[in-house]
Formats: structure tokens, C-alpha cells, sequence
């Protein structure tokens, strides 16, 4: 996710800023104790100055099903 998922980053936004990324996770239905990384979707702050944007990373396996949508 070059960046975008970085955690500690994040951590800080919310801190700072009350803004950051949420892990998008889904549990696998042949083992509900478990749970599979999808993506990430939240806030950022990008260009100069700095203006919050929502962003979406969904890895590809997770492309196509209309999780980002569902997801903001």
C-alpha cells in the first residue's frame, strides 16, 4: 500500500488531527476466529497545503466486489 497503511503514521493523525486509516478486515466464514486484511480506508491529508482526502487501498484480491463503496 506504499505508505498509505503505515501505521504509526496513522496513529499519529488521529492523535494530532482526529483523521487516519482503519484496517478493512473480513472474517473468513470457514473459520469465524479468524480474519482476513483487506485494505484500508480513512483520512489523509495530501497536497500543499494540506487538505484531507479519503483513501481507499484494497488489495487485489478484494477488488471488484464493491467493498470500497461500502466502505466510506
Amino acid at each position: 500500500m506504499d505508505g498509505v497503511g503505515d501505521r504509526s503514521a496513522s496513529q499519529v493523525l488521529f492523535k494530532t488531527h482526529g483523521v487516519g486509516l482503519w484496517a478493512l478486515w473480513r472474517k473468513e466464514p470457514e473459520d469465524p476466529q479468524h480474519a482476513r486484511i483487506l485494505g484500508a480506508a480513512g483520512y489523509r491529508f495530501f497536497h500543499e497545503p494540506p487538505e484531507v482526502q479519503l483513501v481507499v487501498a484494497l488489495f487485489p484480491r478484494a477488488r471488484g466486489r464493491g467493498l470500497a463503496t461500502e466502505a466510506c
